[in-house]
């Protein structure tokens, strides 16, 4: 077992939006290698920040709200997406690189290529579009009848999967050729998200179902949740799991078959976002009762951090050792996850003058024998 635990033991509350606490945080992202985290939230402002909690850097160059923010696979660029129908590109020093200007209407999603050469960019105008680092777009998909409302690059960087409110999901190659259309039919897809080995696509309806896919378009399991609305839905990293995060405040893991692992004990309101660790062996939860949980895979939890705001978002860093927050009240929190032999560690050595005193009570900790030797 675990448990949150202050960074440092001091509580690090990052106003992201300095004096307008009230507005929201719209995306919270790691950086996989510089170990920055970014937060975009409705001031319309980017900033990054370094994991002391210091702002390390601020971007305001969108007019309208961001929606979406992204870093390239290697750290060294920045992605954003707005209200005000651009994506933009920056460097870590805040200067803005390029604008990817041809949406018309809001861009919702962006995401980079995993060789970091590509973006794409998909808005409320129904089209997903790529283009080349210098701003150049290379080629126009009409995705969706309606938005395009998520983005997932296979692992190796050759198929693109969308959603849309079109009630679709589609899955394409770089040449603009739909490879499969996946038809749920029954209401807006929500998310969408290729498997780590992307062999599998699954897809959240705002309905209350999820369903999972081959790639040549065959259903292989539908997921009828009884979870209201699927605010998030995640691959655990070896792609043999699935997590689903819905309106009636559980999070449930499926195995591939669509046998229900775990019902994670139900939490008060929405849960709004539900984050594998990097190893696989651990869950974070986060929604509108304003407590982030992280569970193991049995479905006990072993961390808890209690808030008095709603929470967006919840984030492991790379390493797994970090959990970020977002809330409606416009902070980011970021904790430190112990692990069992840290706690244990801690332990011991806050009773190392008891075990002075009573020396025999050592002989009985194993542990702390070694320790403290």
């Amino acid at each position: 077992m675990g448990r949150l635990n202050w960074l440092e033991d001091i509580s690090l509350v990052w106003d992201v939006l300095e004096d307008e606490s009230s507005r929201a945080i719209i995306e919270l992202n790691f950086c996989l290698v510089s170990m920055f985290i970014a937060t975009a939230g409705d001031d319309s402002t980017l900033r990054l920040w370094d994991l002391s909690g210091k702002e390390f850097k601020k971007f305001k160059g969108h007019r309208r709200q961001v929606n979406n923010v992204t870093f390239s696979p290697d750290g060294k660029l920045i992605a954003t997406a707005g209200d005000d129908e651009t994506a933009k590109l920056w460097n870590l020093s805040g200067q803005l690189l390029t604008k990817l200007q041809g949406h018309l209407g809001k861009v919702w999603s962006v995401a980079f290529s995993p060789s970091g050469q590509m973006v794409a960019t998909g808005g409320t105008d129904g089209k997903l579009r790529l283009w080349n680092l210098s701003g150049q777009q290379v080629t126009e998909f009409k995705a969706h009848r309606g938005w395009v409302s998520s983005i997932s690059f296979s692992s190796d960087g050759k198929l693109i999967a969308t959603g849309g409110d079109d009630k679709t999901a589609r899955l394409w190659n770089l040449q603009r050729q739909q490879i499969t259309e996946f038809k749920p039919r029954k209401s807006w897809i929500y998310s969408v998200s290729l498997s780590p080995d992307s062999k599998l696509l699954a897809t959240a309806e705002a309905g209350g179902t999820a369903q999972l896919w081959d790639l040549s378009g065959k259903l292989l399991k539908k997921y009828e949740l009884d979870q209201g609305k699927i605010y998030s839905l995640s691959f655990s990293p070896d792609s043999k799991l699935l997590a689903t995060a819905g309106a009636d405040g559980t999070t449930r893991l499926w195995n591939l078959s669509g046998k229900q692992v775990v019902s994670l004990r139900k939490q008060s309101g929405r849960v709004k976002s539900v984050s594998f660790s990097p190893d696989g062996k651990l869950i974070a939860t986060a929604g509108d009762d304003g407590t982030a949980r992280v569970w193991n895979l049995s479905g006990q939890q072993v961390a808890e951090f209690k808030g008095n705001q709603k929470l967006n978002s919840v984030s492991f860093s790379p390493d797994g050792k970090l959990i970020a927050t977002a809330g409606t009240d416009g902070t980011v929190k970021l904790w430190h996850l112990e692990s069992l032999d840290e706690l244990l560690t801690r332990g011991c050595l806050w009773l190392k003058d008891y075990f002075i005193s009573n020396p025999d009570e050592l002989k009985q900790l194993e542990v702390c024998q070694k320790t403290l030797k």
